[in-house]
């Protein structure tokens, strides 16, 4: 900043969680994006945390600076209700559609960042930030890598192939927690409302603009 000018402040962060059926996860989806230190530990504990959060200062209680938004497509079990309940923003789009309900949530963000997490995932430790590190132009990116909980070769494979695509090739995945500038994401075009890899197509069109920034955060799984 030029001499006497105030340093630029952090940036604000919206959390775009597209979701079908999730009850089972989503509050704990909901809480680790509520957090401003990072993630939670699993479902319950998550809710736990926003509860104790929702309760007033004291200990133990979290701040929510973050906007969290729950694009629902039409789940028959109460994951609108769940959502709601733990102190999210619940929109409705009547269809399920990942690419569609992120861009119904992207529409209605008013954060500098998009950040866009999956309905049963926690967004991890120390994911704020590693993105405000990044300064006031961070692009897009996501974590460098995944960690799977399950055990066996095959998965250890997974995460292996995740790392090597995402550092050589540049191109992560939505399970690895997307975020974009909101100038970028508009500029792109945003998510091609289309059955599947609504993720790869997008994270494809960025890269041209842009490599991605990779956040030194393993992805639970």
């Amino acid at each position: 900043p030029a001499a006497g000018a105030a340093p630029p402040g952090p940036l604000s962060i919206s959390v775009v969680i597209p979701t079908l059926n999730e009850e089972a996860g989503i509050a704990g989806a909901v809480a680790s994006a509520c957090a401003r230190g990072g993630g939670a530990g699993t479902a319950a504990e998550g809710l736990n945390r926003v509860q104790s959060a929702a309760s007033g200062p004291g200990p133990g209680a979290l701040p929510r600076p973050r906007e969290v938004i729950v694009v629902d497509g039409g789940s028959s079990d109460r994951t609108a209700e769940v959502a709601a309940a733990v102190g999210a923003r619940v929109l409705q789009t009547g269809q399920a559609c990942r690419g569609r309900q992120m861009n119904v949530g992207a529409r209605a963000a008013t954060g500098d960042v998009l950040v866009f997490l999956h309905g049963d995932a926690l967004l991890p430790p120390g994911f704020e930030a590693a993105l405000q590190r990044q300064g006031s132009r961070p692009g897009w990116g996501a974590c460098r890598a995944l960690d799977i909980r399950a055990r066996g070769p095959g998965f250890r494979a997974v995460e292996l192939g995740a790392r090597v695509r995402t550092r050589l090739m540049g191109l992560p995945y939505g399970d690895q927690c997307l975020f974009v500038e909101r100038q970028l994401f508009d500029r792109v075009g945003g998510f091609k409302e289309i059955p599947l890899m609504e993720d790869f197509d997008l994270a494809h069109r960025l890269r041209r603009v842009v490599p991605p920034t990779l956040l030194p955060l393993a992805m639970p799984a």
